[in-house]
């Protein structure tokens, strides 16, 4: 554990665990969220693309939105065990947000990738837009040698 006091040592072992879970969390959503929580996420992703298009960016409304986001994709798997993962991993996520966000970037698109194939229902779509959103080259990390 001494090495998750290193803030790039702990985000990119942090990507690591979210990508063994994630992607099926959002694959599960895509198939087994409800109505209320459809609507929860299209309130969600219009606040983050309020905030990602703002002239001066908000970390704080920024890393509170993104929480957001990521743990109802675990609250909208319809899979009890996905629970706590989610509130680990969102407790986690708040310190890999405020870190991976700090020069203002939100990876809007990405979020909008996942958001509209769990919307639309596709799980398998859903799982490779994770997949693609957790990738290490999409952020400034370096791993402990």
């Amino acid at each position: 554990m001494d090495g998750l006091t290193d803030t790039d040592h702990f985000c990119f072992q942090f990507l690591g665990l979210c990508r063994a879970v994630e992607p099926e969390a959002c694959a599960l959503a895509a198939k087994y969220a409800t109505v209320e929580q459809r609507i929860e996420f299209s309130e969600i992703f219009q606040k983050m693309t309020e905030i990602a298009a703002a002239d001066e960016f908000d970390q704080q409304a920024w890393t509170e939105v993104d929480t957001k986001f990521h743990s109802l994709i675990f609250n909208a798997t319809g899979n009890d065990f996905y629970l706590p993962f989610g509130h680990i991993l969102t407790t986690m996520f708040v310190n890999f947000i405020v870190h991976s966000s700090e020069e203002g970037c939100t990876c809007i698109n990405e979020h909008r990738r996942i958001y509209e194939v769990i919307m639309a229902g596709n799980g398998e779509k859903a799982r490779s837009a994770s997949a693609e959103y957790l990738q290490e080259s999409k952020y400034q990390l370096t791993p402990a040698s």
